[in-house]
């Protein structure tokens, strides 16, 4: 099994970066679907059902998680670190 990456980074926690990283995901797989009309290699599309198979599992894992932290929040707060507000900028600005 190979050590999964993003961006060249061994998986770690980019807390920080969360938005990004799921930017840069949807760009690869964009790639991805694009590029898979046609298989030169059709050896390699066992390990790429696999390497797409446990990315969906991940994928679920991180829709799980999302959903679980939304069913927290309320009125804008959650308690993840204390209470912490948190606000959409676009809404914010309307006001």
């Amino acid at each position: 099994m190979s050590t999964r990456t993003i961006t060249g980074n061994p998986a770690v926690n980019l807390e920080q970066r969360q938005r990004a990283v799921a930017v840069e995901l949807a760009e690869v797989a964009r790639t991805l679907a694009h590029s898979t009309r046609k298989v030169p290699v059709p050896s390699e599309s066992y390990s790429m059902l696999g390497e797409l198979t446990a990315t969906l599992a991940d994928l679920e894992q991180v829709c799980r998680q999302l959903a679980a932290w939304h069913e927290r929040v309320i009125d804008g707060a959650h308690s993840a670190n204390g209470v912490v507000r948190w606000f959409d900028c676009a809404s914010s600005a309307a006001k």
